[in-house]
C-alpha cells in the first residue's frame, strides 16, 4: 500500500494528534498509516525473509491482510 493520492494529510496528521489515545496508541497508527508494518511483503523486500507469505495462512502478507484478509486476523475481529 502506499499513501492516498487526494487525501487530506494535514487533517489526518492533526486528527491523530489531537486524538486522547495514549502515546502508544498513537504511535501505532502512525505505523499503520504510513506502512511501516513489519510485513512478510516488506520484509522480504529488505530482504529480511524469503517469502512474501503470511506464516499463518500462506497468502501475501500485506497491511491489508494482517487487518482483514488472513484467516487469523478475521477471528480476532469476529470474536464477541
Amino acid at each position: 500500500m502506499q499513501l492516498q493520492a487526494g487525501t487530506d494529510w494535514p487533517r489526518v496528521w492533526n486528527s491523530l494528534h489531537n486524538t486522547r489515545n495514549s502515546e502508544g496508541a498513537r504511535s501505532g497508527w502512525y505505523v499503520v498509516i504510513l506502512d511501516n508494518l513489519p510485513t512478510h511483503t516488506r520484509l522480504h523486500m529488505i530482504r529480511l525473509v524469503e517469502s512474501e507469505t503470511c506464516s499463518l495462512c500462506g497468502k501475501q502478507d500485506t497491511t491489508l491482510h494482517w487487518f482483514k484478509e488472513c484467516v487469523v486476523s478475521k477471528e480476532i475481529w469476529e470474536r464477541p
